[in-house]
């Protein structure tokens, strides 16, 4: 009789998508399936129940039964998936109610469900030290976790929220883009402006004052003559956007020289 084909190959992975936070990495590949690697003191990589291993190379996450996911995003010692039904996904860390599950404050290290606000279907995520944010096909945003500077931008008392609230949106604004630094948070909305609020340390709001957090979004104070945003990124006390020239604007605390001015 003729010897059996050999086997068939597994098919490569291929990264389609990266998130890195503190000291983890996430990655997307190309059948919807997340990896992680790097420090996993709260579950933060997400690779199996009860397991808080550090990993030197990518690990699969442990992912829900019957679930693609299609975006991630990485806080600091928290990790944030969205599904192919608009449903988003969370684990590691949750001493400020940063997954959204609802519960009581407790570390996951395989993905747990974000309790997701009745009818509301996310188009994406993000994820700062720890807090994390959604916007939804509405162009609504949703925060949820820490809420001592005022990030989560719900106009309330900072009060820290286990599950998603609405972000106090400004009337007849859209987002369409959101992004989460250590303790503030930034908005592009669909003309080209950006919105801030949380901590604003050293100017991080960009609104024109070197201090005084927000609770709610607040307008960034466009350059002189006028520019449209196309991009946004927070970082820790700094805030970063791209103009459609393909100009880089920031503001913010400038340490290190984080600013890029040259001054």
């Amino acid at each position: 009789p003729l010897p059996p084909p050999p086997p068939l190959p597994l098919d490569p992975i291929h990264f389609t998508t990266i998130a890195a936070g503190l000291r983890h990495s996430l990655a997307l590949d190309q059948n919807g399936n997340a990896w992680a690697w790097g420090e996993d003191s709260a579950g933060q990589l997400g690779n199996g129940p009860s397991t808080t291993t550090d990993q030197p190379t990518p690990v699969p996450v442990d992912m829900p039964d019957d679930v693609t996911f299609t975006h991630l995003a990485a806080g600091d010692y928290h990790s944030l998936a969205l599904d192919t039904n608009g449903n988003a996904w969370a684990w590691g860390e949750d001493y400020s109610g940063q997954l959204g599950d609802g519960g009581a404050n407790t570390d996951q290290s395989v993905p747990v469900e974000v309790d997701m606000p009745d009818d509301v279907t996310f188009t994406h995520l993000a994820a700062g030290f720890s807090h994390s944010l959604a916007l939804d096909t509405n162009g609504n945003a949703w925060a949820w976790g820490r809420d001592f500077d005022g990030q989560l931008g719900d106009g309330g008392a900072n009060t820290d929220q286990s599950v998603p609230v609405e972000v106090d949106m400004p009337d007849d604004v859209t987002f369409t883009a959101i992004t989460a630094g250590y303790s503030h948070t930034l908005a592009l909305d669909e003309t080209g402006n950006a919105w801030s609020w949380g901590e604003n340390y050293e100017g991080s709001l960009g609104n024109g004052e070197s201090t005084g957090d927000q609770a709610s979004p607040v307008p960034v104070t466009i350059p002189p003559g006028g520019v449209s945003f196309t991009d946004i990124a927070a970082g820790t006390h700094h805030s970063l956007a791209r103009d459609t020239t393909g100009s880089a604007w920031a503001w913010g605390w400038d340490g290190n020289g984080r600013l890029g001015t040259g001054g």
